[in-house]
């Protein structure tokens, strides 16, 4: 999976002449955060690890995100249940998030490195769930619209496959809850996307006989898009675009708009 995938699921306008955006290359004295504000959910969850240690988790630290109001809210460090290997993160319950205000991030880790950083959730629409579909990839398309979304920087498709017991052995790795077929950024203009049921993605095909796709379609504010579009990896010595003060990774936001189920026509490939 690309990082962009394995990272959204943690499930982060710019106020840009507040950050700096000069590109950070990790190494010893390096944090790498990663957290997105998503305003569907009442729980933030945030990510901190070492560059230089391998991506392990950090404990132990101080992570606060303080709301626009001036109020500042303590995130607990926690492990997800129910997941195969697991890895702790920090979750700070927020309640409903304000729309296009900025909420700080500061992140302390023991030995005394901190990584800040400012993002806005764009204007919120009101979601639609679309209706369960069956498709047959031999005639059928996918045709998918949204409304605009005042303040974001793009807007981001995914079609997801759900993982279980019976397709975790073919497809995914131990540890992740979905598996991304298709993952990518439309610009702020584009409020539409035709999606064949025989389409390809990366030389594979989008959607295989008889199984079950979740589709969201989320509008992004600038941090996320600059992070994640540019396939940023924290882990290799390449610089980074990072709208985090002192550290590496994202701090931005995540407004998902649009989701259907998709449930293929036919039978599952063997394994």
């Amino acid at each position: 999976m690309s990082s962009r995938a394995q990272w959204i699921v943690l499930a982060l306008s710019l106020v840009g002449g507040c950050l700096d955006h000069t590109p950070l290359g990790p190494g010893a004295d390096v944090v790498v955060v990663h957290a997105v504000l998503n305003p569907t959910t009442s729980v933030q969850h945030i990510d901190v690890r070492y560059a230089a240690r391998d991506g392990l988790p950090v404990h132990d630290a101080t992570v606060t995100l303080t709301a626009p109001d001036g109020s500042t809210h303590v995130a607990t460090e926690v492990t997800p249940t129910g997941r195969v290997n697991a890895l702790p993160r920090y979750d700070v319950a927020m309640g409903t998030l304000t729309v296009g205000m900025p909420y700080h991030l500061r992140v302390v880790t023991p030995d005394g490195l901190t990584a800040e950083g400012d993002a806005s959730v764009p204007a919120v629409p009101a979601p639609q769930t679309m209706t369960e579909r069956r498709l047959d990839p031999a005639t059928d398309t996918l045709r998918l619209s949204w409304p605009r979304v005042a303040g974001a920087r793009a807007y981001e498709v995914r079609i997801d496959l759900p993982l279980d017991s019976t397709y975790r052995p073919l497809v995914g790795t131990p540890g992740e809850d979905v598996y991304s077929v298709f993952n990518e950024f439309l610009a702020y203009v584009d409020t539409s996307l035709t999606i064949p049921g025989a389409a390809l993605y990366k030389d594979h095909p989008v959607f295989l006989p008889g199984m079950r796709y979740e589709v969201t379609v989320s509008a992004v504010d600038d941090h996320y898009y600059d992070y994640f579009a540019h396939q940023s990896d924290p882990y290799t010595t390449t610089p980074l675009p990072s709208s985090l003060r002192g550290g590496a990774g994202v701090f931005g936001a995540i407004v998902p708009i649009l989701r259907q189920t998709i449930v293929v026509a036919g039978n599952p490939p063997s394994r």
